[in-house]
């Protein structure tokens, strides 16, 4: 195991099906940032309790071109950093962002007074963008 101190630092390492899922959630809603996976290792030891995750994983690792390969507890564990992984990680790529070309940024001078209500309507119209995108997903 890692050493805590390394907890939040910028990882390439995703414990548990509960992380898993949200990588693959992303690849699946074809988000330009998702990060890709490379292989995804489960504790040989737990294959029979597991085998309903690492059937769909193996289902996944087909779609999005990655491996899913057993291993010993101990080589998941020079991976991780806590506990709760239940013996399945995910090895990533680096984290990816998205580019803004400087022809899209556009500066505008608002007057001092009208900016708490432009202010007010971006909040608005950012927050229905995200609620609308989450009822999508439901």
């Amino acid at each position: 195991m890692i050493k805590e101190a390394s907890r939040f630092k910028d990882s390439c390492v995703f414990e548990g099906m509960t992380s898993i899922r949200a990588l693959l959630d992303n690849l699946k809603d074809g988000k330009e940032n998702a990060r890709k996976i490379e292989k995804i290792l489960f504790d040989k030891a737990k294959e029979k309790s597991k085998s309903k995750e690492i059937g769909y994983l193996k289902k996944m690792g087909e779609l999005f071109n990655f491996t899913v390969e057993g291993c010993s507890a101990s080589d998941i564990e020079a991976y991780t950093v806590g506990a709760s992984h239940g013996g399945i990680i995910a090895l990533c790529g680096e984290k990816s962002y998205t580019q803004i070309s400087s022809d899209k940024i556009v500066f505008v001078n608002i007057p001092e007074d009208k900016k708490e209500v432009i202010y007010s309507a971006l909040s608005v119209i950012i927050l229905d963008e995200f609620i609308k995108k989450s009822l999508l997903r439901l």
